[in-house]
């Protein structure tokens, strides 16, 4: 019976989460999880894949893909577009020879500056998801992979994986609450460890029309946060 309980309770977590929609008509897109933190554990339908960057530190290891051209491509482009990791800084980069290009559809990765680990905060957060969203928007992509994984360097912000899901969630009800026609992203794929789906689904499960005053992302100025 144990067991059983146990297997039900697994198979919940990997279930994927269906946002209610208070402050908007139009439909958010749903959130599933992935094991893999890092672009080879995205399902081959992912147009674009997140990766985070700090401020003149190396992506994180669980970041990097195994495929070590692919990896060398990544390194590559970086230092040609002098990407350093400033605050609000994009650069996509098209992966080669993914099963996405034989549907016709061409798999990106997209690095997105994060600042200085010591300037790392909540703030910070609700900017990079605004970004991040906004680019999915723009680009018409269906589907984009999200990794939800802990840095040493930011570890003294004390925002943890509750907070920062709420961070995504607030920034997404704000975005969606706001456009005039429903966007093509459907899917955001969560990529974390089994351990961390808890807490991200119950930030996840709070709108923030009930936690606007505890999220000031859109009150405080985070432009130093590149320097």
């Amino acid at each position: 019976m144990a067991k059983a309980r146990s297997k039900s309770a697994r198979k919940s977590l990997m279930e994927p989460i269906i946002l209610n929609v208070s402050r908007c008509e139009h439909k958010l897109p749903k959130i599933t999880f992935h094991s893999s933190a890092s672009l080879d554990g995205t399902s081959s339908d992912t147009e674009l894949v997140v990766i985070p960057k700090l401020l003149r530190m190396a992506i994180h290891r669980s970041l990097r893909p195994k495929n070590k051209t692919i990896a060398i491509l990544f390194d590559t482009r970086l230092s040609e577009g002098n990407f350093s990791g400033k605050l609000g800084e994009t650069l996509r980069v098209e992966i080669p020879g993914d099963e996405t290009a034989a549907k016709g559809k061409k798999k990106e990765a997209l690095f997105v500056g994060i600042g200085p680990p010591r300037k790392y905060s909540g703030q910070v957060a609700c900017r990079t998801f605004k970004t991040i969203i906004e680019e999915a928007i723009r680009l018409g992509v269906k589907r984009i992979a999200i990794p939800f994984v802990p840095h040493p360097g930011t570890g003294g912000s004390g925002l943890g994986q509750r907070n920062t899901a709420f961070k995504l969630r607030h920034m997404l009800d704000q975005i969606y609450h706001s456009l005039s026609e429903q966007p093509a992203l459907e899917e955001i794929q969560i990529c974390c460890s089994p351990q961390a789906r808890v807490p991200i689904r119950e930030g996840l499960m709070i709108e923030s029309s009930s936690g606007d005053e505890g999220c000031r992302c859109t009150q405080e100025d985070t432009s130093e946060g590149g320097k």
